[in-house]
């Protein structure tokens, strides 16, 4: 399993500890250097290396958008803010998330999360993703999962060996944090393992484990565009 070395920069304390507290939370995140002065920071990037900076936007002296373009090597940035309006400039500056103050637990996962399955390729088996479950963290191998399905207010995980998690949460949002060159989502109430995958039909798909699940009717074109047909 490949460590993320990061350090968070930011001028208010309370945000550097909620951040500080996340990452604790999260054994693939190893946190080297916290600063409150951007231009420290940008002094210790100069002779170490880091692979995430959560950064503020708006600080003293340098902003966040200065302090991206003043580095010659970048790593992977998040921006974290309290003003949605700065929102853009996440984008014209190509970070990799922009997470709004006060930031969830939940939102910094789907940002970390994200950032993990960009850097892979294929899913092998030390690739993994963290959900968060009533006592704490679940660690599920993403080889493991069969597909998703919507249940009320929560998701059931289905993995291979029949074992089944349950997180609350919402579709829309689980279905982002999951790598989407590796999953896909065919109805409103599932998404599916793209490997785990045998048999696709006009209104379902069969999994190698035998379950077959409806394809509903507005996720048919993507499956098409995702599987074309060859004669």
């Amino acid at each position: 399993m490949n460590n993320f070395n990061c350090i968070i920069v930011d001028d208010e304390h309370n945000a550097r500890e909620v951040i500080k507290r996340y990452i604790s939370q999260v054994e693939w995140l190893q946190l080297k250097e916290e600063f409150k002065d951007p231009l420290k920071a940008l002094h210790f990037l100069h002779t170490e290396t880091v692979d995430i900076i959560f950064l503020d936007i708006n600080m003293p002296g340098l902003n966040g958008v200065e302090f991206i373009q003043s580095l010659t090597k970048k790593p992977t940035i998040i921006f974290t803010t309290a003003y949605a309006e700065f929102a853009l400039d996440g984008y014209e500056n190509d970070v990799a998330d922009y997470l709004l103050k006060p930031i969830r637990f939940e939102r910094f996962l789907k940002a970390i999360n994200k950032v993990k399955s960009s850097s892979e390729g294929s899913v092998s088996e030390d690739d993994f993703i963290m959900v968060k479950i009533a006592h704490g963290l679940q660690k599920i191998r993403l080889e493991e999962i069969l597909f998703l399905k919507k249940d009320s207010n929560y998701i059931e995980i289905h993995q291979v060996d029949g074992r089944k998690d349950l997180i609350r949460e919402n579709m829309n949002t689980i279905y982002d944090v999951f790598p989407q060159q590796h999953f896909m989502r065919i109805h409103k109430s599932f998404v599916v393992a793209k490997r785990h995958i045998k048999i696709i039909e006009s209104h379902q798909v069969t999994l190698q484990s035998g379950h077959k699940i409806s394809i509903g009717p507005s996720y048919r074109e993507d499956i098409i565009k995702e599987f074309p047909y060859r004669k």
